[in-house]
């Protein structure tokens, strides 16, 4: 079984929060490499708006809830870093879930003209899922299409070399170290129907799942996933782990409203908080 990775995780707050976090200069500044943008899928009739906050492997967006053409719903985005590994994966899906798998090209908007961006392998699930959940596998062409003056020169397919044209699109020369590496832990609270489609995605991908009944861990390369079992409304992604380039000094605790706030350790690491 190829290695399936954390790739990205997307995170659906209300409009006061996401003006709070948009409007942060500690996160665009400090933070990560880290933008606000619109991304437009032509092809797929989809749009969406975000802050986008990048590390070195993984990444994770904040979402505009009135500039999104889908239903606001959290989600967790996997990837794997060799494009032909996508189509073992899906028939992984296949097998262990016994549905429909969908795999499809995304493209993105580049100086006027859509380009190949990513395969998009996804799975049928219910209209009121708590969370969405999809498998990416770069195109070998996309970098050598999509800013292609920037690093890594030699293009590449992996997240990392991906991520790495991404920051240097946004630093714009400037090389400053920011704190934010790379995601580690997930906790999602999800209703039973949901937790248990969840558990067995994260073994198709071949994750190690322990725990009974609605309760369960599966830890990956380099990620590990927490379930626990809650209704709507505070179901989604409810915290993650990120580790950190360097230790954080003078202020710890940073609050974008009630319901959302980012806490620095002791141990080179920071956790996300949303209710």
């Amino acid at each position: 079984m190829p290695s399936v990775y954390l790739n990205h995780l997307l995170i659906f707050v209300d409009r006061a929060t996401y003006r709070a976090i948009a409007e942060s200069d500690f996160l665009m500044g400090e933070l990560a490499p880290a933008e606000e943008r619109t991304t437009i899928d032509e092809e797929n009739n989809a749009s969406w708006t975000g802050c986008y906050y990048y590390g070195v492997r993984t990444y994770f967006e904040f979402m505009d809830p009135d500039a999104t053409t889908w239903k606001p719903v959290d989600g967790i985005a996997f990837g794997v870093d060799e494009p032909e590994a996508a189509g073992v994966i899906r028939n992984s899906l296949v097998r262990t879930l016994q549905t429909d798998v969908r795999r499809y090209p995304r493209t993105r908007r580049y100086e006027g003209r859509d380009i190949s961006w990513f395969d998009m392998i996804e799975h049928d699930r219910p209209d009121n899922a708590q969370i969405i959940s999809w498998l990416m596998a770069y195109d070998p062409e996309f970098l050598k299409r999509w800013e292609p003056h920037l690093p890594p020169a030699f293009g590449g397919v992996r997240r990392e070399d991906v991520l790495q044209r991404y920051r240097s699109r946004v630093e714009k020369g400037d090389s400053r170290k920011r704190y934010f590496k790379d995601i580690t832990d997930v906790s999602v609270v999800l209703p039973e129907d949901d937790g248990a489609r969840l558990r067995k995605e994260l073994a198709a991908f071949g994750y190690i799942v322990s725990g009974d009944g609605n309760t369960y861990t599966a830890v990956g390369p380099d990620i590990s996933i927490t379930v626990n079992p809650g209704d709507p409304p505070h179901t989604g992604i409810r915290t993650f782990t990120v580790s950190l380039n360097y230790e954080k000094t003078g202020r710890r605790e940073y609050s974008f409203g009630p319901g959302c706030s980012l806490t620095f350790g002791d141990d080179l690491t920071a956790t996300w908080t949303l209710q």
